[in-house]
């Protein structure tokens, strides 16, 4: 309990800097948070786990602060890099790249990546990307292919970064702090019909009254949250109760988000997941 009470502060402490700078909307002040949270990654020895998952919250724009700001973070002129790019090299130069088999526990999904991107490549080349496309920036929209190169070591630095099971189930205890919040989030905009973002800092959204009310947001940290909940509760470790409290507000933030996606998909999870569970007998 105290080491989770410590990385949240942590990590709440970083998205606040990050906040302040987002809602002052002042490059001085991006470009200092971003090379501080960048400088202090670089220089962290035991809490290095907490930096992605404050990336990861930032893209997740729980109650819709970050809104559409989580590329503008930073932008250094003219490769427009966001911090979460950065982030990837400079976990490169700090953990570096071995290729013994080892390490790549993420082995299969590094080469879907990578088949993901060279697909890209072929079916932009094949279909052309003309001046009049949707980007609006012809063949230009390339730039924003290759950086997906500088995500792509990720899947060799994480595992460095995420050494252990010990810091794993930190990380995900982190992450259900999170997610309980972002479900009050949620409930708030379902009510009000506006993003706490919205009230507090100008950003996110108002929904029209002629339209479905969705907070969509907060999603990915459901997934990792709803994965672990049945993980463990298929493992029987941890706190029983816990475990299904977690398990249902997963599942009741995708559903408040009203994504039939991922309502399908959570949905057939905990499906599969209960005919497997129901067969282990774990001792």
């Amino acid at each position: 309990m105290k080491s989770l009470f410590k990385d949240s502060i942590y990590a709440f402490g970083w998205l606040a800097a990050f906040l302040g700078a987002t809602t002052l909307r002042s490059p001085f002040f991006m470009y200092a948070t971003t090379a501080l949270f960048l400088w202090t990654f670089i220089n962290a020895k035991h809490a290095a786990y907490i930096y992605p998952v404050v990336l990861l919250v930032i893209l997740d724009y729980p109650g819709g602060f970050f809104w559409r700001s989580t590329d503008s973070i930073i932008n250094i002129p003219p490769l427009g890099l966001s911090v979460t790019e950065v982030f990837s090299v400079l976990a490169v130069i700090k953990y570096g790249i071995t290729l013994k088999k080892s390490d790549m526990i993420f082995r299969k999904p590094y080469a879907i990546y990578f088949m993901y991107f060279v697909f890209s490549i072929l079916i932009g080349a094949t279909l052309g990307m003309r001046r009049s496309g949707t980007a609006g920036e012809g063949y230009q929209a390339y730039g924003s292919v290759l950086r997906l190169l500088l995500l792509y070591p990720l899947f060799l630095t994480l595992p460095k970064i995420i050494s252990s099971r010990r810091i794993v189930e930190r990380i995900v205890d982190v992450f259900g702090i999170f997610v309980i919040l972002n479900v009050f989030f949620q409930v708030y905009h379902v009510v009000t019909g506006s993003a706490i973002a919205f009230l507090l800092t100008g950003f996110g959204r108002i929904s029209d009254t002629t339209e479905l009310i969705r907070p969509v947001y907060g999603t990915f940290m459901c997934f990792i949250t709803l994965l672990y909940a049945i993980y463990r509760i298929g493992a029987r470790q941890g706190r029983i109760g816990w475990n299904y409290f977690m398990l249902v507000v997963s599942y009741g933030s995708v559903f408040l988000g009203a994504t039939r996606g991922w309502i399908l998909a959570f949905t057939a999870i905990i499906v599969v997941s209960w005919a497997i569970i129901s067969k282990l007998k774990v001792h």
